[in-house]
């Protein structure tokens, strides 16, 4: 699923790209296609993120509590397509966790990705270091990684010209 997502970005081969905050709640990133178009992604919790894109809304794994963080989805626009990436978020979930295979290397043109930083489920952050190096993104969203401390991805990547956008994806 997150190939699929993320062949889609790439392939709408987003340019200019800003941050807000939505009901100063949600983080919300906003990049425009080359055709003028805006998408629009909420970052939610988690792996949980909105997208809005040409008039559609799309939800990637929808959670509606993780800890001691509620989502309110009813404040938010009825979305158009749902995507569940895992089975349940008691940690036995598999489908959207990787680690840094020799794969990725094969992605190219890649705009932006998300990549799991979260032992003992996803990668460690030297593997998504190694990983971005390989998928090489315009942009990267580190994201289900818990208490993990992703805060030094920024500047381990900056030689590499990946820009690093740390939202609420814990």
């Amino acid at each position: 699923m997150k190939k699929i997502i993320t062949s889609l970005l790439a392939l709408l081969g987003l340019a200019a790209c800003s941050q807000q905050v939505y009901d100063n709640t949600y983080e919300v990133d906003s990049f425009t296609t080359p055709n003028g178009k805006t998408i629009r992604i909420h970052a939610l919790v988690h792996s949980s993120m909105r997208i809005e894109y040409d008039g559609k809304e799309i939800q990637i794994d929808p959670v509606t509590k993780l800890g001691e963080k509620t989502m309110d989805y009813a404040s938010m626009p009825k979305a158009d397509y749902i995507f569940i990436t895992h089975g349940h978020h008691d940690h036995l979930d598999t489908a959207a966790d990787t680690e840094d295979i020799p794969e990725m290397a094969e992605l190219k043109d890649i705009d932006i990705a998300f990549l799991p930083c979260n032992q003992p489920y996803t990668m460690t952050v030297d593997q998504l270091l190694k990983a971005a190096r390989m998928v090489k993104p315009k942009v990267l969203f580190p994201y289900h990684y818990g208490q993990t401390d992703v805060s030094s991805i920024s500047s381990q990547l900056e030689a590499d010209g990946i820009e690093v956008r740390i939202r609420h994806y814990e």
